[in-house]
């Protein structure tokens, strides 16, 4: 049939529905709206209609925890090559105390977001929020630039008043000290140029309890 549709359970179903129960066959394959389209769009909806009193949609998605030397692996949207576009939105931006976590294990690439070369990757840019960056780490470290990178790098970029905090935490605990490196590359024949201060207008003040050292080589 090209026309009408297809229930499987009723309005007022509380039993379960199960497609596909494989316990022991070697590989299984359950396909959903999986045929080539021609000048068509197919929509796959799950989970979708608006929970009106209480209750709401659970969606689990590859949740069994996965055996001995077995992975459970989810793609979503990995077809996109050089013809059409592949457009994937997570998570809700509308007014309420909607959450959206993506976490990993403890491997090098436990958590990995990357765009194609020449891409653009971007963090808030369309509404005013507040960015907390490895905030929780003792001891962890956080890198910002790679080690052959040629562009610039920019920290604060306002137009309008601003102020910029570099190693200004003012809970640093009795007896701590909190060392602050600029420009101490001991790269063999490198050149390092370091300007601080405005040639327009503005005051720069220098200040230390323990004295001042300036050295030349």
């Amino acid at each position: 049939s090209t026309t009408g549709g297809v229930i499987i359970g009723g309005g007022a179903e509380t039993g379960t529905i199960t497609v596909g129960q494989a316990t022991t066959a070697a590989t299984q394959t359950i396909s959903i709206s999986s045929a080539n389209g021609v000048s068509s769009t197919q929509t796959v909806e799950i989970a979708g209609g608006i929970s009106t009193t209480s209750g709401g949609k659970v969606v689990n998605i590859a949740n069994g925890t996965p055996g001995a030397s077995t992975t459970n692996t989810v793609s979503i949207g990995t077809g996109g090559t050089t013809t059409g576009t592949v457009g994937i939105t997570i998570g809700s931006s509308g007014a309420a105390a909607h959450t959206t976590t993506i976490q990993g294990g403890n491997g090098a690439g436990a958590v990995s977001i990357q765009a194609a070369a020449s891409g653009t990757i971007s963090v808030g840019t369309s509404n005013n929020n507040n960015l907390a960056l490895n905030t929780a780490a003792v001891a962890g470290t956080t890198t910002i630039g790679g080690t052959s990178t040629t562009g610039t790098i920019t920290l604060g970029q306002s137009t309008d008043t601003s102020t910029i905090n570099i190693g200004s935490n003012n809970s640093l605990a009795s007896g701590k000290t909190q060392t602050i490196n600029l420009g101490t590359s001991t790269g063999a024949g490198s050149t390092t140029t370091i300007n601080i201060g405005s040639t327009i207008a503005g005051l720069t003040t220098i200040q230390s309890a323990g004295g001042l050292k300036i050295s030349t080589v």
